[in-house]
């Protein structure tokens, strides 16, 4: 169990590095989507800070309660991009991304708690 948590670590804490750059940077894909959605250019900037504080707490050794409360904050981060994709009329393919990230999310929450409370 250790393992696939150390996994699904990896794998949020790189999609939220990469994603935070380009959104603090205003890369042009994001700039594109942010465009699309009709949401104000300038919360790329705090969305990406708050990717890249997350990837940060989710890769500190020894500090579970900080990764849990990181975790919870993806979980509101990706929902919300769910919603909002879903609500601009992209469908599901549209919200395909962030719904992954969700899921991954939720799993690596799921397994965070269950190895605290394991011994």
């Amino acid at each position: 169990m250790r393992a696939l948590s150390h996994v699904l670590t990896a794998f949020l804490a790189l999609f939220a590095l990469l994603g935070g750059f380009a959104c603090v940077t205003h890369a042009a894909p994001i700039e594109a989507t942010f465009l699309h959605l009709g949401l104000p250019r300038s919360l790329a900037t705090l969305v990406g800070a708050w990717k890249l504080l997350g990837a940060v707490a989710l890769l500190i050794p020894g500090a579970p309660r900080l990764r849990e409360q990181a975790l919870i904050g993806f979980l509101y981060l990706y929902s919300g991009a769910v919603v909002i994709h879903l609500a601009a009329g992209d469908g599901l393919a549209g919200a395909l991304a962030p719904i992954t990230l969700l899921l991954l999310a939720v799993a690596r929450l799921a397994l965070e708690v269950s190895l605290r409370r394991t011994p």
